[in-house]
């Protein structure tokens, strides 16, 4: 999971470290695959089409992440017992736990 974390902080380099606007980096999002598991790693050519999430950089660099791993490497993180989600008008307040469900639940609906 180190491998994948420093993938990920080097791919994710410019953007704002809660990840707000990203886009405004010009980060593209792609998402593949059709359930949720980390059998078979992050390449969405081998891994029995498992949800892995595609960052493209500008310039067509590419890093691809499966979801399940990214989960786990949420998990482990030494997260605070409460995250703060802030909208353009009102925020709200999740534990750890909620924010993994809400996350799972959407990429569910995918499929």
């Amino acid at each position: 999971m180190e491998e994948m974390l420093k993938r990920l902080n080097i791919v994710t380099a410019k953007c704002r470290e809660d990840m707000h606007e990203s886009d405004e980096q010009g980060l593209k999002i792609f998402v593949f695959g059709d359930h949720l598991d980390n059998a078979f790693g992050d390449n969405p050519s081998t891994n029995c089409e498992e949800f892995t999430i595609c960052i493209e950089r500008p310039y067509g660099n590419l890093e691809y992440f499966n979801l399940a791993t990214l989960i786990a490497l949420a998990r482990k993180a030494e997260l605070h017992d409460q995250v703060t989600v802030r909208g353009p008008h009102s925020s709200a307040m999740f534990s750890a736990d909620e924010v993994i469900n809400i996350v799972t639940k959407a990429f569910q609906k995918e499929g």
